[in-house]
């Protein structure tokens, strides 16, 4: 995939979004917090396409990775990533991919649909690395890290399947996406 200059200054919006997303949190029990990283993860997919957006999630990734204060309460570091979160967080491009690929979609279900996919897997990814480090079972950890988000999750998705779809047309109509 070549990435021109136009593209790299929009995968650069998008984390500076991801980013701010972030800060948008809510400390829950157990350790995983309750942000909206995930729903600046899909719409950068949403907005950007399925390979801009998995690049923009990548390249969120590897800035918290390195220390730079990206992540959940401006932190950073590969602390976070080798944590019990970690998991969630290497997922991001799958939820930006997934969210790219129903951007395409004319119907509504079906990007609901993409978009549920992403999220359900970054669950899965998120639950087995939490239980694999914090050495909860399946049950316990899918308690702590994955129930108590399904119901903001299925907002997440509401608000993305109109919002995120309408920035993506308003960007295409002016131009910025082709």
């Amino acid at each position: 995939m070549f990435l021109n200059v136009r593209d790299i200054c929009l995968i650069g919006m998008l984390v500076a979004v991801i980013v701010f997303c972030a800060q948008l949190s809510i400390p829950f029990p157990g350790g995983v917090p309750f942000s909206l990283q995930t729903f600046g993860i899909a719409l950068a997919g949403i907005t950007l396409g399925a390979k801009r957006g998995a690049v923009a999630a990548a390249v969120y990734i590897l800035l918290g990775a390195v220390g730079v204060p990206v992540f959940v309460h401006f932190s950073g570091g590969l602390h976070h990533i080798a944590g019990p979160t970690g998991g969630f967080i290497l997922s991001f491009p799958l939820i930006a991919l997934f969210a790219g690929l129903g951007a395409k979609s004319e119907r509504v279900l079906v990007r609901a649909a993409w978009i549920a996919g992403g999220l359900g897997l970054n669950y899965v990814c998120g639950l087995l690395f939490f239980n694999f480090v914090t050495g909860l079972g399946l049950r316990a950890g899918f308690m702590v890290a994955v129930l108590p988000f399904l119901l903001f999750d299925v907002v997440r998705v509401g608000l993305l399947v109109t919002v995120g779809w309408r920035v993506r047309r308003a960007l295409e109509r002016s131009g910025y996406l082709h």
